[in-house]
C-alpha cells in the first residue's frame, strides 16, 4: 500500500511503536561463538528492523549509510526504494528501484510500483517500458491500468470546462494541509501544523488535528479541544444541519490507546454531536459496526443525511482500502455494503465526497491516471461509468479530497504538487470570457492568463462538425461569451480558431455573445475575438 507525507490519507495501520520513544539498540550484539556482530551486520539489523516497524525516515538513514560504505546488496536498495515509496519521494524511490530492477528479487509488485513511481515523475515512456517488462501485464489489473493512461494522456488535458487554481492562505509553510469540509460560514480541514507531543515515527511528522478556517481562508485554529487528541484525527463529515459529525481517528478513546490482538492501533471512525453545555464536540462513541482488527475512516455523508459514504481495509474488498456504503436506520448506521467492483480496485480508493446531484467524487491509484492519487467522479444514479477528473484537478503527484461548495461554483482539492499536502481553490468556469476594448476609448482591459489550459471534465471524446477538424480524433467544447470592458455582451463578434498559424474554424456570436466552439486535444491553438470598433482578443491555448 503507498504510503505518503499524510499518513491518515493513505490510511493504514498504526504500531504501537509509533508513539513510543526512538529505539534503542542497546548494547552491540554478539555472535554464537560469543563475539562481536561487525558494524555492518548490526547497523543492517538495526535499519531492518526500522523497516518492519513502519519508521521509514530512520531506517532510510541507516540504509544510506550501508550504501555509501558499499555495504549494501539488492536486498538493501530495494528496501532503501520501498522506505521512499513510504514516504512519498518518488525522485529517490525511482532512484533506487533503477538500480535494481533487474535484480531477482524484483517481484510483480515491484514493478507495478516501479511504474507507478515513474509516473508520479511524469516519465510516461520508461513507465511504459517497465510495465512491458511485465510477464503479465495483459492480465493484471493494475498494468492495464496504467497502460490505459499511458495510451490517452491527451484526453487528461483537455475538455469542455475551465478550471482555475490557487493555494489558499491558510496553508502552512513545510506542514501537510488537507481535506477540506464546509462547516456552516467556513470549513474544517485536517494539519499537520503544530510541533508539540509525539511525532509519527513513520515519516517524522507531527500527528495530524482538525483545524478550522473562516470562508477567506486567511488563518486556522484547533477546531474542537475534545476532538483533537495527542494521535491521528483526520476527515471529517457533518450532518443534521452541522449537529452531529462522524470523523476519522486513531482508536482513542478516554485516553486508552485501543490495539488489536496483535498489538496494532488502527484507525477508526467515531460518532459525535454538539453539547451546549460544553460549548463543544462531545457524545463521542465509536460507530456502531466498526470492528477493531480493522481500520475505517473518510467519512462523507448525502445531504440528505440517510447515506455514509467512507473507506476500510476489512475483509472482503478488491485490494488495499476500498469504498463502503451504510445506510442510517434507527439505531445509528447500518451495516457497511462494498461499493462494487466498477469503483474498488486492487489498489487504493480513499476520500470519498458525495454531492446533491449523487455525484461520487474519489481518490483512486488503482484507475490508471496521471500519477500518484487522482480524483475521479462517477454518478451513482447514472450508468456507473467512472471519469478521471483531468488535469490540472489531477496531476503526477497526489491529488485528493475534493470538495464541492454549495454554489457548485467553488471547489477544493488537496496536493502534493507543490511539496507538502496543500489546499488548493478551484474556481469553475463554464464560460470563457473574452473582454474586447473599444477602439475610440483608452481602456484598460483586465489582463488574462494568456497560457488558459483545458481541463478534463465531460465526457471525451466528442465529435466535430466541421470537415476542418477532421485528423484530430480527440476534440473538446470551449463555450466562450464575448463581452466588452463594462461586462455588456456583444452579438455578432467573431472567433477564429487557428491551429498551428492556420485559420480552421471562424463563427460568429448569438445574442447573448455566446459561441460554442471546438476544440483538438492535446494541441496549441489560438482564439481570437473581433468586433467592429473593438481591439482583437487574443488568447494562446498551448
Amino acid at each position: 500500500m503507498r504510503i505518503s507525507q499524510s499518513m491518515i490519507r493513505i490510511f493504514s495501520i498504526l504500531l504501537i511503536t509509533f508513539f513510543t520513544t526512538a529505539y534503542n539498540p542497546g548494547p552491540e550484539p554478539r555472535n554464537g561463538s560469543g563475539g562481536f556482530i561487525s558494524v555492518f551486520d548490526n547497523k543492517l539489523k538495526r535499519a531492518d528492523r526500522y523497516f518492519n516497524n513502519f519508521e521509514y525516515k530512520s531506517a532510510i538513514k541507516l540504509y544510506t549509510k550501508l550504501v555509501k560504505k558499499g555495504k549494501a546488496d539488492d536486498g538493501v536498495k530495494l528496501r532503501l526504494a520501498e522506505s521512499y515509496v513510504k514516504v512519498n519521494d518518488p525522485v529517490n524511490a525511482e532512484k533506487w528501484y533503477s538500480e535494481v530492477i533487474h535484480s531477482d528479487q524484483i517481484t510483480p509488485q515491484h514493478q507495478i510500483q516501479y511504474a507507478h513511481t515513474l509516473l508520479s515523475n511524469g516519465k510516461y515512456e520508461e513507465a511504459r517500458q517497465v510495465i512491458n517488462t511485465y510477464e503479465f501485464a495483459e492480465s493484471d489489473y493494475r498494468s492495464k491500468a496504467i497502460i490505459n493512461t499511458l495510451n490517452k494522456l491527451e484526453v487528461f488535458y483537455a475538455d469542455s470546462v475551465f478550471y482555475q487554481l490557487n493555494s489558499v492562505e491558510v496553508n502552512k509553510p513545510h506542514y501537510s494541509d488537507f481535506s477540506p469540509t464546509i462547516f456552516k460560514e467556513g470549513m474544517v480541514f485536517v494539519s499537520s501544523r503544530h510541533d508539540k507531543g509525539p511525532k509519527f515515527k513513520w515519516d517524522d511528522t507531527p500527528f495530524l488535528d482538525l483545524y478550522y478556517t473562516e470562508s477567506d481562508m486567511a488563518s486556522a485554529k484547533p477546531f474542537s479541544k475534545n476532538l483533537n487528541s495527542k494521535y491521528h484525527e483526520g476527515p471529517i463529515a457533518f450532518y443534521d444541519d452541522y449537529s452531529r459529525a462522524v470523523f476519522t481517528r486513531s482508536n482513542y478513546l478516554d485516553n486508552k490507546l485501543g490495539l488489536t490482538e496483535q498489538g496494532i492501533n488502527t484507525l477508526q471512525l467515531y460518532t459525535t454531536s454538539w453539547d451546549e453545555n460544553q460549548n463543544d464536540w462531545g457524545n463521542i462513541n465509536p460507530i456502531n459496526f466498526i470492528i477493531n482488527n480493522y481500520s475505517y475512516g473518510h467519512p462523507t455523508i448525502s445531504t440528505d443525511n440517510t447515506k455514509l459514504y467512507f473507506i476500510s481495509d476489512m475483509p472482503g474488498g478488491f485490494g488495499g482500502t476500498d469504498l463502503y456504503l451504510s445506510e442510517r436506520n434507527e439505531s445509528g448506521w447500518g451495516e457497511p455494503v462494498n461499493m462494487g467492483e466498477v469503483i474498488n480496485t486492487s489498489g487504493n480508493e480513499m476520500y470519498p465526497f458525495i454531492d446533491d446531484e449523487n455525484n461520487l467524487y474519489f481518490a483512486s491509484n488503482g484507475h490508471g491516471g496521471l500519477g500518484g492519487l487522482d480524483v475521479y467522479q462517477i454518478q451513482l444514479d447514472g450508468p456507473m461509468d467512472i471519469r478521471n477528473m483531468g488535469y490540472p484537478l489531477n496531476t503526477t503527484a497526489d491529488d485528493f479530497g475534493f470538495t464541492l461548495s454549495p454554489s457548485g461554483q467553488t471547489a477544493y482539492i488537496s496536493s502534493n504538487r507543490e511539496g507538502p499536502d496543500n489546499i488548493f481553490q478551484i474556481d469553475i468556469k463554464a464560460d470563457l470570457e473574452m473582454i474586447l476594448a473599444n477602439n475610440s476609448i483608452n481602456t484598460e482591459v483586465p489582463e488574462i492568463d494568456n497560457q488558459i489550459e483545458l481541463l478534463a471534465a465531460s465526457e471525451l471524446p466528442t465529435q466535430a462538425d466541421s470537415d476542418e477538424l477532421e485528423g484530430f480524433e480527440d476534440l473538446s467544447t470551449i463555450n466562450a461569451s464575448i463581452i466588452d470592458e463594462n461586462n455588456e455582451v456583444l452579438e455578432n463578434a467573431n472567433l477564429k480558431l487557428l491551429i498551428n498559424g492556420v485559420e480552421k474554424e471562424n463563427l460568429i456570436s448569438n445574442n447573448d455573445g455566446k459561441v460554442t466552439i471546438q476544440v483538438p486535444a492535446g494541441q496549441e491553438y489560438t482564439l481570437i475575438a473581433s468586433k467592429e470598433g473593438f481591439k482583437d482578443r487574443v488568447i494562446a491555448i498551448p
